[in-house]
């Protein structure tokens, strides 16, 4: 269910650019900024969208039920952010879920910090696994700001209504100089080109914010944030020693886009997309 909301809210969440209807994926009620490429839905979704069965139907299968893909998924992210920030160090995690990256992450000796609206969720990684993982929004938790030494967001982004809002909020939780990692779906893959309404990243009404590479560019550096790399990598980097069909289909993909290389600026090539910025030190 979306909120409608009206007036200002045609205008880019991120740029206030001008919007006009998206048509890439049909009949979907998207907006597209004429200025930086953003897409989104003209409203808020509902909060009662992210109850438990959001996370038992979670795209890829159960979210508990596939903990060992989860933890595989982790510990490739952990690969890239220890080239910029490597442990030890203080970390926070928005959307932690079951906590299986930031137990992942203590392994490799950061003390992570986990932001969860899901209670269960959240309670399932302070139980099950120990974990500092604070039930609620960013928003509605208090940190001291400059607090962590990075900041991470995976597949959170797209959720917010207020994306450059929420961005400048954790930015301000990382320390000059740190940094803040996220990745969201990529709108402008080859593949969500082809399949429009059916490409399944799309995930409405989930996925209120639709991004490219420019536009995710043009979030950080509104939000204050120094880019360091925007990059974009196939599914099967996340689940190629998992689930066979997965790399068969990101072998499909890359083919596709004749773009066999793991990652790296193919702008168009895969369908997640991935962004390292630091927060400046003056």
């Amino acid at each position: 269910m979306i909120v409608p909301q009206t007036g200002a809210a045609t205008r880019c969440p991120i740029c206030a650019g001008a919007s006009a209807p998206d048509v890439r994926f049909g009949a979907a009620p998207l907006l597209r900024c004429e200025r930086c490429g953003f897409s989104f839905l003209h409203g808020e979704a509902d909060p009662e969208l992210y109850g438990d069965e959001y996370f038992e139907a979670y795209s890829g299968g159960d979210y508990i039920g596939h903990e060992k893909r989860r933890r595989h998924e982790s510990r490739v992210r952990l690969d890239l952010l220890a080239r910029v920030q490597p442990p030890p160090a203080r970390l926070l995690e928005i959307g932690a879920a079951a906590g299986f990256f930031l137990d992942e992450a203590r392994q490799r000796g950061y003390a992570g910090v986990g932001v969860e609206p899901n209670a269960a969720m959240a309670t399932r990684a302070r139980e099950a696994l120990g974990l500092d993982v604070r039930t609620g929004t960013l928003e509605e938790l208090t940190f001291e700001p400059a607090s962590f030494d990075a900041a991470c967001a995976f597949h959170v982004v797209e959720h917010l209504a207020d994306p450059l809002g929420s961005l400048r909020t954790i930015g301000e939780t990382v320390k000059p100089g740190g940094i803040v990692f996220v990745e969201v779906p990529n709108a402008e893959s080859r593949a969500a080109r082809r399949l429009g309404g059916a490409w399944s990243p799309l995930d409405l009404p989930y996925h209120v914010g639709q991004y490219g590479p420019g536009s995710l560019r043009t979030l950080f550096e509104r939000a204050d944030l120094e880019v360091l790399l925007i990059d974009t990598i196939p599914f099967a980097v996340y689940g190629a020693s998992l689930r066979p069909a997965v790399l068969a289909l990101g072998i499909a993909e890359a083919v596709r886009a004749r773009a066999l290389l793991p990652a790296g600026p193919h702008s168009d090539g895969h369908q997640l997309l991935r962004g390292l910025a630091r927060r400046p030190s003056t």
